[in-house]
């Protein structure tokens, strides 16, 4: 966050969602902010919560990457948060965002954010790129905002795939993000593949994906193999070679 002002606001939010929800999620907001427990552990058992909430397709697997990125939209999204998620391909950000949009879903809501009184979402999706213009990305906000004030308890959500491209536009669109998000009246994600200015990360809850580790890389290949019934001890036994052999050959080829 870019200055104690907006940090104490963020704590705010935080401690009020927490409130009133804290029955339910089985620590109140003093708990939260005072227990002697590891903060980790808390969010952990959260994100597990989140998983077992939400109806995982067979062959997926909740690996670190799915985990987070879903916690941080779950939370972003019902507090109108503006997030980014930057992250390599493969980083699971566009699959998270689906499994919440269907998780969130009006005719699709999970049993579990039902009975926690989590508002429905309605996505507004917008594919960036080369030619983006900041009409077209500000016509996608007037658009949610309609929306969200003719259909009541459902938040709006504007989702930016591909940021990153429209970065790279000569018309500047992004720009126009500055005021869209200076007081957001919708949620917002937006995903890329790299690093935006700091104008526009400044503005955001800023959610780096780093480089996958051998353990995920394992958790997401027995998913796999189990799913597909070809699983068996000695391939099971040799996956953490496999992993780090695969790392090995990526970083080689990255250095050049």
């Amino acid at each position: 966050m870019q200055n104690q002002v907006a940090r104490c606001h963020f704590r705010e939010m935080v401690e009020t969602h927490v409130r009133n929800h804290g029955a339910i999620w089985q620590y109140d907001c003093d708990t939260i902010f005072t227990s002697q427990r590891p903060f980790l552990q808390i969010i952990n058992e959260k994100m597990d919560w989140i998983i077992e909430s939400v109806k995982i397709p067979a062959g997926i697997a909740p690996n670190i990457a799915v985990r987070e990125n879903m916690f941080m939209m779950l939370v972003c999204i019902l507090c109108k948060i503006p997030l980014i998620v930057v992250g390599n391909p493969g980083t699971s950000k566009t699959l998270a965002m689906m499994l919440i949009r269907d998780a969130l879903g009006q005719y699709t809501k999970a049993i579990n954010f039902d009975d926690m009184g989590f508002s429905s979402i309605q996505l507004f999706s917008y594919q960036c790129s080369r030619n983006s213009t900041a009409a077209e990305i500000e016509r996608c906000f007037v658009d949610a905002i309609q929306s969200e004030k003719r259909v009541k308890g459902v938040i709006s959500v504007v989702f930016l795939d591909e940021v990153g491209l429209a970065e790279e536009s000569p018309s500047l669109p992004l720009k126009v993000l500055h005021k869209l998000l200076e007081k957001p009246e919708v949620g917002f994600v937006g995903l890329s593949n790299w690093d935006l200015d700091p104008a526009k990360m400044n503005r955001a809850v800023y959610l780096v994906r780093p480089e996958t580790k051998s353990d995920d890389l394992c958790v997401t290949a027995r998913a796999i193999i189990q799913h597909a019934g070809q699983g068996n001890s000695t391939l099971d036994s040799m996956m953490d070679q496999f992993a780090d052999a695969y790392l090995e050959i990526t970083k080689a080829c990255n250095s050049g």
